[in-house]
């Protein structure tokens, strides 16, 4: 097969309608596609953020908490427990080394219709979104 013509196929438009990529997003194992919309810089004010550890079940953790907040993905692997629905403004700012592994079963790490959530400075990795999804 020529070089790049199996790869047409298998690309995928990344991020949705009011999603914007900050910083150091970087998805592994995706094609490169550009984002929709990318900021040259996002102001991630962590003061008051509210912290989602490698541990903790990123879903609650959001679902607890109302449209416009902040969160501090913290370092680390945060393996087969990040999977959320972000409410409109919402903003994620990931730590030194945060890490989204979707532990090849999780279908999305992040999905829904909210506009204007902000992803800064995490890595997306290992997610099964199926053939016409993607996991952010």
């Amino acid at each position: 097969m020529a070089p790049g013509r199996g790869r047409r196929r298998r690309r995928r438009a990344l991020g949705a309608a009011g999603v914007a990529l900050a910083g150091a997003v970087v998805l592994s194992g995706c094609a490169t596609v550009p984002p929709p919309r990318l900021q040259a810089a996002v102001s991630c004010s962590t003061a008051d953020a509210v912290a989602i550890g490698p541990g903790d079940d990123a879903t609650r953790v959001v679902d607890a908490h109302p449209a416009g907040t902040t969160y501090l993905v913290k370092g680390g692997t945060h393996l087969g427990n990040f999977s959320v629905r972000p409410k409109a403004g919402d903003t994620f700012c990931g730590e030194s080394g945060a890490v989204l592994d979707g532990g090849r079963r999780l279908k999305t790490a992040f999905s829904g219709g909210a506009t204007d959530v902000t992803l800064d400075s995490v890595t997306v990795r290992d997610y099964a979104p199926g053939r016409q999804g993607a996991a952010i």
